[in-house]
């Protein structure tokens, strides 16, 4: 009986356990009580899309895959190439790489503004391979050997057939061990690359450039020298050629035999120091192709995260207060559930390190509307059960009701989650980015609310029956017992829906390529912020004058009042985005938003000697190394760069405890400056690799830092300011010592002279500051039709997968399957009508792009979730039926199921579009994702909480009469 019941009070404490843990995982990595160094590497990463950043995708073209080397193996040695290159920069010490399918690389780099990105992709893109080849000739090659001017001919015929004979040929040849490379001449030379002793760049272990002579000195490994020396001594009298970057950079007759060392000619200083830094990093085999460039400045992504946070605090209180009024104990039960939930999901993304994106915070939203959802039909099925009996206090009673609402309730549960969890499934597997996030926060919200409602919602309204908190569970009620004869309406209704999916599915296919967005169209965008306001036919008019083709101009309200900003699309595949920003630049060049470094909060008198403290804020973060050269030539005798944190890595010389570490940390800090005060110290060890993170009462020097850590005599160590942008600074305070001359001004004279040289020097620096194109963005059209084929995919498969399930679940399987997928059909016919309606009219700035695609994948699962609520009651009236009822009491039996479910089917309606409209209200007219996100969900829902009732019931019940 419920008075002892072992079970509920472990299902509790299993419960408390869950959350206990959930909190101190959630909690940030300093403030844990325990486990802060096992788990300081254990946090929530924010995306480019809400961090700033850069994101480009690279594709490796295997057709040139040297004969030595397998797929695989070209990647993973790509990958880590890629990875040492951009940490050799010191730009970003994060940088995020993955492959993507077969042939493809992407790249992401946290917290860099378009200039730094310029620099890690003129890095990722040079070859730096170095490799000594043989012409080909009658004396050379292995099983086969070609004579160069023989095979000129066949080469020059090649190229007469055409592309296709031409790529054949050169496929053939490669398999033969041979490859033409251009020279400097811009003729080609036919070289042996089969040649067993492949001695290339990776093989120096010493280079040095000689400036007067223009030479390159190297040695080479031993087992590399021994190499060569069998090369120039098997081949003398033959043509050895030097191949750099892919290009032949000198040629030379074998004259003699070489040992491990020589030099190198032909080599320009630059290509020289190209060669040097490639050894560190490694030489790429095959040049990677830019298919996708995509950077976000970080104020589009601080107003992304505030947007997000926004929405999502205000959907989850919206959504806990309808359902606290309305369901009162129970509603405060589900909502409890759901702060659960939210956690859960959390530690998940901690967990698994998944990378939380703005569309992964609108995933995070819908998971709100769906796990309420999902204790909107338990409850609705709990009211049932208590409508059957008469007022009671007898307890074991009430839990009865409650084991049977769960009981009733469990299967439509699970065949909703089932079919939305297998959608949101598909879209991870298709997707990359920040839909992918999107997908992973989908799928796991789905599984978790179902585990809060399941297992969580039921213990706490046991415990509270048990302990005699709830005799009763008391709920509102709008809908009391409908009597609709929702089939004599069905015909009409029917006949509405056909002339609506016709009107939408005309519109959309007469819509030009404009519908489409940048990932499912390619071109190039660029958003533009102005320091005046522009009407957007101004726009469109100086912009039509100079751009050939299709572009596209929306205007956008930023949520940074002071600037009007716009969205320009141009599908030129000829310009690339920095021809066209810079074609934007001449065009606006009087309206731009000017390049004004920041704000300069408050200049006083600085504590060390005749030192000016100049709190800064920038509107674009910059490096050290950045300001470092910025005021190396100003006219101040000297500036020091004071910041409130810092993290220090380090590696000690001898053992030693983390208290003592600490102490010592503190004074040598107090001895570099007095004025330094630390606030708080804390010290993680990894692999013996030390990490201090130490922040102080007022700002502190770097220079000052930097001798403190010296006099530490730590074996190694590396400073670092702490931010929010990597490795940049946006807010930091600048020490500045008077030149002699202005030592003798008022204090309001020394300021405004402060202020003014200050913002000069900045201002001089303006390609780096303030940016006025806070974002950019470039897709070929490969990677655009590769994707749309991927949605379009993704769509169809979730719609096959869809009608296999029902069909295997219900009676009459396959009637209540095609129905569902007809309906599903109608829905998206239905949303994409509306989403060209409004995108062609301006109302919404909603275009058919990855983000909306996910939307309507949501739709296709949401929408059959009120349907299978319908069938699902449909098969429970009919169970103890006869087999062959006459059409017209099943049509009764059709009315009275849709009624019973009416009330469940409205509410889980109403408060996932109430989280909908949320998200769409607070990101109307900002141009991000969410905008389009929303308004598709929005129209979906309506649609598909229509079709649940009207046209899927409509079709099954008609087909049932035809197979009769």
């Amino acid at each position: 009986m419920y008075e002892n019941n072992p079970k509920i009070w472990t299902k509790c404490v299993l419960i408390l356990c869950l959350v206990s843990m959930s909190l101190l995982l959630i909690c940030p990595p300093s403030k844990r009580p325990f486990f802060q160094e096992d788990l300081q590497e254990t946090k929530i990463n924010l995306g480019l899309d809400l961090k700033g950043g850069s994101e480009l995708l690279y594709e490796i073209d295997l057709q040139e895959l040297d004969p030595h080397k397998t797929a695989q193996q070209v990647m993973d040695d790509s990958i880590s190439v890629i990875y040492q290159r951009i940490f050799d920069s010191g730009i970003v010490k994060e940088p995020r790489i993955n492959r993507q399918g077969k042939n493809r690389i992407l790249v992401q780099l946290p917290g860099l503004n378009d200039a730094d990105t310029e620099k890690i992709k003129d890095a990722i893109e040079q070859l730096g391979n170095l490799r000594w080849c043989l012409v080909a000739s009658p004396q050379v090659g292995g099983k086969r050997s070609f004579d160069e001017a023989v095979e000129s001919t066949r080469y020059e015929k090649a190229k007469q057939r055409g592309q296709r004979a031409l790529d054949n040929y050169r496929k053939q040849l490669l398999s033969l061990g041979y490859k033409w490379f251009q020279d400097k001449g811009g003729g080609e030379r036919l070289l042996w690359i089969g040649d067993s002793y492949n001695i290339t760049g990776k093989d120096l272990r010493h280079v040095q450039f000689d400036s007067l002579h223009q030479q390159i000195h190297f040695r080479l490994t031993i087992s590399a020298g021994k190499n060569f020396k069998k090369l120039t001594a098997k081949y003398q009298g033959e043509i050895l050629a030097i191949v750099f970057n892919n290009k032949i950079v000198s040629v030379a007759q074998i004259g003699g035999v070489v040992g491990d060392s020589g030099s190198l000619t032909g080599f320009t200083a630059k290509q020289a120091n190209v060669l040097i830094k490639t050894m560190k990093s490694g030489s790429l085999d095959i040049k990677p192709q830019l298919l996708y460039k995509n950077t976000i400045g970080p104020s589009i992504g601080e107003d992304s995260v505030r947007l997000g946070v926004y929405s999502a605090l205000f959907s989850f209180a919206a959504v806990i207060l309808f359902i606290a009024i309305y369901y009162l104990t129970s509603g405060i039960v589900a909502s409890l559930t759901l702060l659960l939930n939210i956690l859960l999901v959390f530690v998940v993304l901690m967990l698994f390190r998944e990378t939380l994106t703005l569309p992964g915070i609108a995933g995070l939203i819908l998971t709100v509307g769906m796990s309420i959802d999902a204790n909107i039909i338990i409850f609705e099925r709990i009211r049932e059960e208590q409508a059957k009996r008469l007022q009671t206090v007898d307890k074991q009673i009430l839990l009865d009701d409650v084991d049977r609402g769960f009981q009733k309730s469990f299967r439509t549960i699970l065949d909703a989650n089932i079919t939305t969890f297998f959608t949101a499934a598909i879209l991870y597997m298709i997707a990359s980015g920040a839909i992918k996030g999107f997908a992973f926060t989908m799928l796991w919200g789905i599984a978790l609310s179902f585990f809060t409602a399941i297992f969580v919602t039921k213990t706490f309204l046991r415990v509270l029956i048990m302990i005699n908190m709830s005799n009763r569970l008391r709920m509102m009620q709008i809908v009391k017992k409908p009597s609709f004869a929702f089939t004599s309406k069905m015909r009409k209704w029917g006949i509405v829906s056909c002339f609506a999916v016709a009107l939408c599915t005309v519109g959309f296919l007469k819509s030009s390529e404009r519908i489409y967005g940048l990932d499912l169209r390619g071109g190039v965008l660029v958003q533009m912020s102005l320091k005046k306001p522009l009407e957007t036919t101004t726009v469109r008019e100086r912009l039509r004058k100079n751009f050939q083709g299709d572009f596209e101009v929306q205007r956008l309200i930023s949520p940074r009042a002071k600037n009007r900003e716009f969205s320009i699309r141009l599908s030129q595949e000829n310009t690339s985005q920095s021809q066209m920003r810079q074609k934007i630049r001449q065009l606006f060049s009087a309206e731009l938003a000017e390049k004004a470094f920041g704000d300069i909060t408050k200049i006083s008198r600085g504590k060390l000697r005749n030192f000016v403290s100049m709190p800064i804020h920038l509107h674009t973060p910059v490096s050290v190394d950045f300001l470092k050269a910025t005021f190396a030539k100003s006219p101040f005798e000297k500036v020091l760069i004071a910041v409130p944190k810092v993290t220090v890595h380090f590696e000690l010389q001898k053992a030693q405890g983390k208290r003592s570490l600490k102490k010592e940390i503190i004074r040598h800090l107090a001895l570099a400056r007095p004025t330094i005060k630390v606030q708080h110290i804390e010290i993680h060890n990894k692999n013996n690799v030390f990490t201090a993170q130490i922040s102080f009462l007022e700002h502190a020097p770097l220079e000052s830092i930097h001798q403190a850590m010296q006099r530490c005599k730590f074996a190694k160590f590396h400073v670092q300011p702490q931010s929010d942008f990597a490795n940049l600074m946006a807010e930091f305070t600048l020490l500045v010592d008077l030149p002699s001359g202005k030592d003798h001004i008022s204090w309001g004279e020394t300021k405004q002279y402060l202020e003014k040289t200050v913002r000069d020097i900045f201002q001089q620096k303006e390609v780096h500051l303030s940016d006025p194109f806070p974002r950019v963005a470039e897709i070929s059209s490969v990677v655009a039709k590769q994707q749309k084929t991927s949605a379009y995919r993704a769509i169809l498969l979730s719609l096959i997968f869809i009608l296999l399930y029902i069909t295997a679940r219900f009676p009459n399987g396959w009637n209540c399957a095609l129905a569902a997928i007809i309906t599903l059909a109608h829905d998206i016919a239905i949303t994409v009508g509306m989403i060209t309606l409004f995108s062609s009219m301006g109302w919404v700035n909603v275009e058919m792009n990855l983000p909306v695609i996910a939307a309507l994948l949501t739709i296709v699962g949401y929408s059959l979730n009120d349907t299978i609520i319908i069938f699902d009651r449909l098969r429970e009236n009919r169970e103890n039926q006869e087999e062959r009822l006459p059409i017209k009491k099943v049509a009764e039996i059709f009315d009275r199921s849709i009624n019973q479910t009416l009330s469940r089917t409205i509410l889980t309606s109403f408060t996932t579009l109430l989280v909908a409209v949320i998200l769409f209200v607070f990101n109307y007219n900002t141009g991000n994702v969410l905008e389009g996100f929303a308004f598709t969900l929005i129209v979906g829902i309506i649609v598909g909480t229509y079709s649940s009732i009207f046209v899927a019931s409509a079709l099954a019940l008609r087909f049932e009469s035809r197979a009769r």
